[in-house]
């Protein structure tokens, strides 16, 4: 834990001294032509009284008047030279020279008008070559929204050429960061469209967010859109509210969002680290809220932005440390790729805060201090690319295992159509065996009821024979009583039908065979359990489990209903069962 601070230390110092004091328009001291200056409150001079007038004094400070007149003197320069002097108070300035070739005085003004925001009290004049000669300002302070009547003289000097050398590596250095911000858009904007991950575009927010504020950095807004002035405030300086600081708040806006929605999803906050998600996310909120109302007030009411832009630093301040924080503890708790997160988040912040320090610090003019934010804005792009990096490596290694687990579902899932096959099969099997038992049994259950058809029709034949046979037998009762001749007669033809007839016994074999093939092994079971049973006794037990009645069974056994109850009690004693009343 120790490390993790002292190197945060370090990288802070490093950051800090990116952020050293430059001048404005510095240029070679001994090519510095202004030697001495003097200040007078105007009091409705004309140019030709200003000229002529002895009353200037050689001071800075500017309290009281509405406007002023400043009085140069420029040293002789070995070569004629062409210079630009910048001048504060800047909200309306005019600058005389005399020109010797015409022997006239000629003007340059600066104001609102003509002028971009942040070239306001510019002006270029040319030394004549190793002649001494003095130049007039016009300084007007007359201005409805001022903080107060007490100004500062500031005047600056630098070459032409100098001041357009700046300009130029200002552009380069501002060409050079939008070309790399967006290859490593491009990039993972490629990588987002593959891999859909929200992290991807988080940083891809954070490169929308720089490519603004690099651009509003170096006010390039302002030459693209100079009329669009909001508000505006003389404090020494113009401090104006334009376009350009409203883009600028729109690009640190995206630019924190983008940061803060980065680390969560990247560590997965929410669950890895609940609290520190919630800070940050009210932390952005309150950020984001801050930051609407102060553009709304700048843009229809009062320019504030000189006054809040000290708190807004800090506030971003406070916002960057806490990632910071919050990546510390992803490493601590051992996150994946937490320790690339924390490195890569650490390197750039040192180059981050250092801007706000710098502004805080020593000066919020940062057309000098160039390298400071494209370093800044060049190693988030880099760190944080590095740190996708490593949580590309993790997104393939989840991919690989889950490209495994889905060969594996899918091995799982043909096996278990291969068994779901076989189970289909099996039951196509069982279904077959299913319609042949089926088949089967309704071939059976035919052949049981075309048996129980032929014991039937076998039984009421032996019925209806037998009832015959008694008949006949009492026909020949009768005969007995004829006379002899129709006696004889008669008894012929009885006797020949009773020995065609009446055989009980062979009725009974052929009953029988017709029982057992509707009730198989139907006598060898109950001679098994009642051995002692008789034939008679075997054949009542048979016309009683058939539920004839005693009439049928009569019939059958060719004896009168009496006997057939006197039997059927005996037999049930036998066999151990109880009687009970049966219907006929």
């Amino acid at each position: 834990m120790k490390k993790i601070f002292t190197l945060l230390f370090l990288f802070l110092y490093v950051g800090l001294l990116y952020a050293q004091k430059t001048n404005f328009l510095k240029g070679d001291e001994s090519q510095q032509p202004l030697k001495d200056f003097a200040v007078l409150p105007d009091r409705g001079y004309s140019f030709q009284e200003i000229i002529t007038n002895k009353n200037f004094l050689p001071q800075d400070s500017l309290i009281g008047a509405k406007a002023y007149w400043v009085k140069l003197v420029i040293a002789p320069i070995q070569f004629a030279t062409n210079y630009r002097i910048k001048i504060a108070p800047n909200y309306h300035t005019k600058l005389y020279q005399y020109d010797i070739s015409t022997h006239k005085w000629l003007t340059s003004s600066s104001t609102l008008a003509n002028s971009y925001p942040r070239q306001l009290g510019q002006h270029s004049f040319t030394t004549n070559k190793q002649v001494s000669d003095t130049l007039f300002l016009f300084v007007d302070v007359n201005v409805q929204n001022s903080k107060d009547n007490r100004y500062k003289l500031d005047l600056k000097v630098s070459t032409e050429q100098a001041y357009t050398a700046l300009q130029s590596r200002q552009q380069i250095v501002w060409l050079i960061g939008l070309a790399v911000i967006a290859l490593f858009f491009l990039h993972n904007l490629y990588f987002y469209l593959t891999f859909r991950d929200p992290t991807v575009a988080y940083y891809l927010f954070i490169q929308v967010g720089g490519t603004i504020y690099l651009t509003s950095y170096w006010y390039k807004f302002d030459l693209w859109f100079s009329d669009t002035v909001f508000n505006y405030i003389l404090v020494n300086n113009l401090r104006t509210y334009d376009i350009n600081n409203l883009l600028a708040h729109v690009g640190i806006v995206i630019i924190m969002y983008g940061f803060v929605g980065f680390v969560r999803s990247y560590l997965s906050t929410k669950v890895n680290l609940p609290f520190l998600d919630k800070l940050l996310k009210y932390l952005l909120g309150i950020y984001l809220t801050f930051t609407i109302i102060i553009a709304t007030i700048n843009i229809f009411w009062i320019e504030i932005e000189h006054f809040t832009v000290i708190y807004d630093n800090i506030y971003c301040v406070v916002i960057f440390l806490t990632i910071a924080y919050t990546c510390v503890w992803g490493y601590l708790k051992k996150l994946p790729s937490s320790g690339a997160l924390l490195f890569a988040t650490v390197f750039q912040l040192v180059l981050i805060v250092a801007i706000p320090i710098y502004h805080l610090v020593i000066s919020t003019d940062g057309q000098n201090n160039y390298w400071s934010i494209l370093i800044a804005a060049l190693s988030q792009a880099l760190m944080y690319a590095i740190a996708l990096v490593n949580r590309t490596k993790l997104i393939q290694q989840e991919l690989q295992k889950k490209e495994i687990a889905h060969q594996q579902l899918s091995f799982d899932l043909r096996e278990v159509a291969y068994k779901n096959q076989l189970r289909e099969l099996e039951i196509a099997q069982m279904n077959t065996a299913m319609e042949a038992e089926k088949t089967k049994s309704g071939l059976l259950q035919d052949k049981l009821e075309l048996s129980q058809r032929e014991l039937m029709s076998s039984t009421l034949q032996t019925v209806q024979k037998n009832e015959l046979l008694v008949q006949l037998k009492q026909q020949l009762l009768d005969i007995k009583h004829a006379d002899r001749y129709h006696s004889l007669k008669g008894m012929a033809t009885i006797d020949g039908l009773l020995a065609d007839n009446l055989k009980l016994d062979a009725d009974w074999l052929n009953f029988k065979k017709h029982f057992e093939s509707v009730h198989p092994d139907f006598f060898e079971k109950l001679k098994t359990h009642q051995p002692l049973l008789t034939q008679k006794e075997t054949r009542l037990y048979a016309y009683l489990h058939m539920q004839l009645n005693h009439k049928e069974i009569a019939a059958l056994m060719g004896i009168d209903q009496a006997s057939v109850r006197r039997a059927k009690t005996r037999l049930l004693k036998k066999i151990g069962k109880e009687t009970g009343e049966d219907s006929e």
